[in-house]
């Protein structure tokens, strides 16, 4: 067994704690929810600098508590990302410097899949079942937030609000999520209360605008709206971030994008459940060709880039007129490095000329002797 010190400093929480495997020892954590209430939010600034005060008095009370020394700690975890830049730089170095003057191997770990894997932690003793799936579910528009909640009560299935993450819990500081409940055994609601036991919670993401960071922890994308007669939803996302992609034939919302994928061999049609079931379960039983799938779906993606540069050429391609003074005709568009040049209106069209507001023929003495322009304005 292995004793595993972690440290968290990604937000407005200074936390440790120590683990030996899944079996928690110790968890300390100091909120700093009253100092940020004053301006209604967290001011990164400041949770960095009560980072910085907080940090090593939580590592000892950590260690205190769990009844072990420095010595015994045989491996350092801390959050990296996401989260406020300046706080996490204060957990980060003192990891780095920890796992340094310990000669300690040294782990970074993903704020969000932390949130997942804590589930395990409930029961220490229990095998990880397989497939140990997080099933994160976002609903295009608030408005089905809560029709996907009564959803997943009917099937009987542990789920938690995103939301409920960060807003704190009745009598505490500390942000809690709610607790997770499972249907009596037997229930006609869903399966057995030992099934339910045995899987991982679903996420339901019920607040707005976090679809992207959502699909950026993805292994495994099924895009919706393609199933029904919606006309599927943005695939764009998850192939950028390099899951693998799956979606349904109903998808003409992006047919071009939907031919692409399919075309380079980079997304899979699904048809039914059955279908999707087997699509997930290869691309967890065959991790080559899960990550080979997202890495031909990145790749399309980043072979698009440069949209704009693309329409100006071809907009450059096409046949134009020839203007009175050829030498003179502007480009289409500057050269890189040219410097502007002041425009002269008599080298535009005559239809592009300033007029002035009463027309008068120019003085004799505005051109030289012998011009033919001088005969003209006669």
């Amino acid at each position: 067994m292995r004793t595993i010190l972690g440290i968290e400093t990604s937000c407005d929480e200074t936390s440790a704690a120590v683990l030996d495997g899944r079996a928690v020892r110790s968890s300390i954590v100091a909120s700093q929810v009253d100092l940020h209430a004053q301006w209604g939010g967290v001011v990164p600034e400041a949770a960095a600098r009560q980072h910085v005060e907080r940090l090593n008095p939580i590592l000892q009370q950590a260690l205190d508590t769990a009844g072990v020394g420095w010595a015994d700690i045989d491996g350092i975890a801390v959050t990296n990302r996401p989260g406020l830049v300046g706080a996490l730089v204060v957990g980060l170095a003192a990891a780095k410097a920890l796992a340094f003057a310990l000669n300690r191997p040294f782990v970074g770990v993903h704020h969000l899949e932390g949130h997942l894997y804590s589930a395990f932690l409930e029961t220490p003793d229990a095998p990880i079942p397989f497939p140990h799936l997080a099933l994160i579910l976002v609903p295009r528009h608030p408005q089905r937030f809560e029709e996907v909640a009564r959803l997943l009560d009917r099937l009987g299935l542990p789920w938690q609000r995103r939301s409920a993450l960060r807003e704190p819990a009745e009598g505490t500081s500390p942000p809690q999520a709610a607790p997770i409940t499972a249907p009596s055994a037997g229930s006609a609601a869903g399966p057995s209360a030992t099934r339910v036991a045995a899987m991982r919670p679903v996420l339901l993401v019920d607040v707005v605008g976090e679809l992207g960071w959502w699909w950026g922890t993805a292994q495994i994308a099924f895009v919706g709206g393609s199933l029904t007669q919606r006309g599927g939803q943005n695939m764009i996302e998850p192939a950028a971030y390099g899951a693998a992609v799956a979606f349904g034939p109903n998808t003409w919302n992006f047919r071009d994008v939907v031919e692409l994928l399919l075309q380079n061999e980079a997304a899979v049609v699904i048809r039914d459940a059955a279908a999707l079931e087997a699509f997930v379960r290869r691309c967890l039983t065959e991790s080559d060709y899960a990550c080979q799938l997202g890495a031909r779906a990145r790749a399309v993606v980043l072979a698009q880039q440069g949209a704009a540069d693309q329409t100006v050429a071809l907009l450059e391609s096409l046949p134009q007129a020839a203007p009175a003074d050829a030498a003179a005709a502007p480009p289409l568009r500057p050269q890189r490095g040219a410097t502007p040049a002041r425009l002269d209106p008599h080298h535009l069209p005559e239809r592009s000329r300033p007029q002035p507001a009463f027309p008068a023929a120019p003085p004799p003495s505005a051109f030289p002797p012998g011009d033919p322009a001088q005969s003209a304005g006669r």
